[in-house]
């Protein structure tokens, strides 16, 4: 492994699941690898110094709008130039384009491609692009949801051989259950010490549904006034909600907490995981709050179905308010049952270490380049 050359390209190095996954596989690379980020000089950057404390070499171009075809050019230059043994687009959202072009007018022998969403999710031309042209170039694409790959193999006739099956991992060294969790709510207002609390972290996006929680929250509520509810995050729909939470008269009962460093603190204060996606992976929010030791309460998208076990770790079910809103009500009002489905929720996890993950991604590697 030792003489591979690894060249890695991502849209950007804001905080994100993807974003944290690519930093994690870092840690555990045996060298020192390349990452392209496609934004330079973004306020919100948050990675880039990080990944350079590993030892890695972090290169950002400037992003000059939305089809800035100019960082084709730079990134064929830059292949070119470093000769990797393996280009990995970490993720394969329609800025992917850009790398896939670069690869090819580059003539870089080896492509992995990161599927980090539901590829379903992405614009029809894209996907026609991929399937007829930009595929063919193609040596491995990693999928991090069972469902992604078979999708995959079933719509975009990728041979099963080239499409490989790799979880997130979860530093769990980061996240214990907390032995009392009426004791880490400090943060939060002293009129919500002896609720039951519903979180969910995620970005303010239309494929996360934040308006989908919002209303849930009230329905909720109205079934069950202990409840109140957070959410951990940020994205360009905060005021949209936020203005449909106070219509809701929920302005004192669901607090939007912003992006935060202390996600592990604040899981600690809650009681029960709930996400409202259209869209996911293996989501990386969830899973932190298995290692917590919380329950989940999941829409059906990505390997959601998959990380949770319906009726032992948790509950996956479809975006509907209305279902969404009845386990979450179940879950409440019935403490043993919602202890004992996170006891379970943390033992799940504990498959999804780092290491695991960076090993299957190593061997992937070594198997391409023999």
């Amino acid at each position: 492994m030792s003489s591979l050359k690894l060249l890695y390209i991502i849209g950007q190095l804001r905080r994100g699941g993807a974003e944290q996954q690519l930093y994690y596989l870092l840690q555990q690379l045996p060298d020192p690898a390349i990452v392209v980020s496609l934004e330079k000089d973004h306020p919100d950057t948050y990675w880039t110094e990080p990944m350079r404390a590993l030892g890695h070499q972090v290169v950002e171009i400037p992003r000059r709008g939305s089809f800035d075809f100019g960082r084709i050019r730079i990134l064929t230059a830059l292949i070119r130039r470093e000769k990797p043994s393996i280009v990995h687009l970490f993720t394969d959202t329609p800025s992917g384009i850009y790398g896939r072009i670069a690869c090819i007018l580059a003539g870089q022998k080896y492509v992995v491609i990161g599927e980090r969403r539901h590829p379903q999710a992405d614009p029809r031309w894209y996907r026609l692009l991929k399937r007829y042209i930009l595929n063919s170039r193609v040596s491995a694409v990693i999928a991090n949801a069972e469902a992604s790959r078979q999708f995959l193999i079933e719509q975009e006739n990728l041979a099963p051989s080239r499409v490989h099956y790799i979880p997130n991992g979860i530093d769990l060294s980061r996240f214990q259950p907390a032995a009392n969790r009426t004791q880490p709510r400090g943060m939060l207002p002293e009129s919500w010490r002896d609720k039951k609390i519903v979180i969910n972290v995620g970005s303010l996006l239309p494929k996360k549904a934040p308006e989908v929680y919002v209303a849930v929250a009230k329905a909720v509520m109205d079934q069950y006034p202990e409840a109140r509810f957070l959410h951990v995050g940020r994205g360009r729909l905060l005021q949209e909600v936020r203005a449909l939470s106070e219509q809701l008269g929920l302005a004192d009962r669901l607090i939007f907490m912003g992006e935060r460093t202390d996600i592990p603190d604040i899981l600690h204060a809650c009681d029960l995981f709930v996400m409202t996606s259209r869209n996911e992976g293996t989501p990386n929010a969830a899973m932190e709050a298995m290692a917590t030791g919380l329950p989940c309460v999941l829409t059906d998208t990505g390997d959601c179905r998959t990380l949770i076990k319906d009726g032992s770790t948790g509950y996956v079910v479809p975006l509907d308010p209305t279902l969404l809103t009845d386990r979450i009500v179940q879950l409440l009002r019935d403490d043993p049952a919602r202890q004992a489905m996170g006891v379970q929720a943390l033992q799940a996890i504990q498959q999804y270490s780092i290491p695991r993950m960076a090993e299957q991604y190593l061997n992937i590697y070594k198997s391409l380049a023999s």
